[in-house]
């Protein structure tokens, strides 16, 4: 029977390994173990120790080690020792210089726990790296911020987000969210508000950059900055919205 098979040769290599010192023979008598039963973490267990071990003089292929803790994670059902194993394949896999396989391990971590920060921010991290990540950047500070710890650090990410979102794809609608979003948080940001206004007129909504406007009017503190705004408002109206009224009444 497969059983028998499995603890025959995981026997075997407990005795390669404790008894005889030959790791490289146990190795071998391990993997014929998860050869025929993919998931025996008696044989998985012993085997990630032989090659934690040899790896440090850097005698082992580090993508034996990584796959090997992946299997594991693949199998354990307690959370904080699954995340241990794929936290540990990605930073084996970053150190190895494959950007894909920490992507896809900090990926598994987050699919399993959505609230944890430390695996988005690995995530973001590793994105911020690559402009052609910009999209999946996005995505994952978007994850972030719905569950920031305070106004003032969900604010930063929402600025973060506003600010990569005219490179992301469809980025004129995502960066009036983007910056709609900053403005939510502090309606009193009068960079944010300059931010959502410029985003309102590369989309031509004049109507809304109108209101942007008369929202700045309010936060003026000076008569010099009230003249200005009033002075932007009447030739927005005069030149866009093509209302000779509400340019006349501006000024």
């Amino acid at each position: 029977p497969a059983d028998v098979q499995v603890g025959l040769w995981g026997f075997l290599g407990k005795v390669q390994r404790e008894r005889l010192g030959q790791n490289a023979d146990a190795v071998a008598s391990y993997r014929a173990a998860l050869a025929i039963e993919p998931e025996a973490l008696g044989a998985l267990d012993p085997l990630i120790a032989i090659l934690r071990v040899d790896l440090q003089p850097a005698g082992t292929d580090w993508r034996a080690l990584a796959e090997a803790l992946g299997r594991r994670g693949a199998v354990l059902v307690e959370p904080a020792e699954r995340r241990a194993a794929f936290a540990e394949v990605a930073e084996l896999s970053e150190r190895g210089g494959d950007r894909a396989a920490a992507i896809a391990a900090w990926r598994r971590i987050a699919d399993d726990d959505e609230a944890d920060r430390d695996a988005l921010d690995q995530l973001a991290r590793i994105y911020r790296g690559a402009p052609d990540d910009v999209a999946r950047l996005v995505e994952v500070l978007g994850q972030a911020a719905r569950m920031a710890a305070s106004p003032d650090e969900e604010k930063r990410l929402r600025v973060e987000i506003a600010q990569l979102a005219p490179s992301a794809p469809d980025g004129g609608p995502r960066a009036v969210s983007a910056w709609q979003a900053v403005v939510d948080l502090d309606p009193d940001d009068l960079a944010a508000l300059g931010q959502l206004e410029a985003a309102h007129a590369r989309a031509g909504d004049w109507i809304a950059v109108a209101d942007i406007q008369t929202r700045r009017l309010e936060l003026a503190k000076t008569t010099d900055e009230r003249v200005s705004i009033y002075a932007e408002m009447a030739r927005l109206a005069e030149t866009r919205r093509h209302s000779l009224d509400d340019a006349i009444t501006a000024w």
